[in-house]
């Protein structure tokens, strides 16, 4: 799990839905922004349209944050992200889940790196 310090608190989750650059696949949207505090944190948003039964819901976010966790020092950019999930990411297994997220991750690190070289 991760820790407290790299969770994105709850009051600026609407500021980065609202001002963050997105990518997204078929199972995944990623929104983010740069941030200032110096590490990455991150939030995720399951909808009850996605599975009615919290069991599910909560399983799929433990993956996401799981995953973010392993990777959470190899991100060159303190960002602010929020993970939407969809709904076909109930049906993946487990590799194909991880492949997924960490391309998405990826791509919005290699974006924000090549913007701010740029300026």
């Amino acid at each position: 799990m991760i820790s407290k310090q790299h969770k994105l608190p709850s009051g600026l989750i609407s500021d980065v839905l609202k001002n963050g650059k997105f990518i997204y696949n078929h199972f995944f949207l990623i929104k983010y922004r740069l941030n200032t505090c110096g590490r990455s944190r991150i939030a995720v948003i399951v909808s009850t349209k996605i599975d009615k039964r919290a069991v599910i819901r909560n399983k799929l976010k433990r993956r996401i944050l799981g995953l973010f966790s392993d990777i959470i020092n190899k991100i060159s950019i303190s960002l602010d992200i929020v993970v939407i999930v969809k709904k076909k990411s109930v049906y993946l297994k487990n590799s194909e889940f991880k492949k997924n997220f960490f391309e998405l991750l990826d791509k919005a690190n290699s974006y924000v790196v090549k913007n701010k070289q740029s300026d």
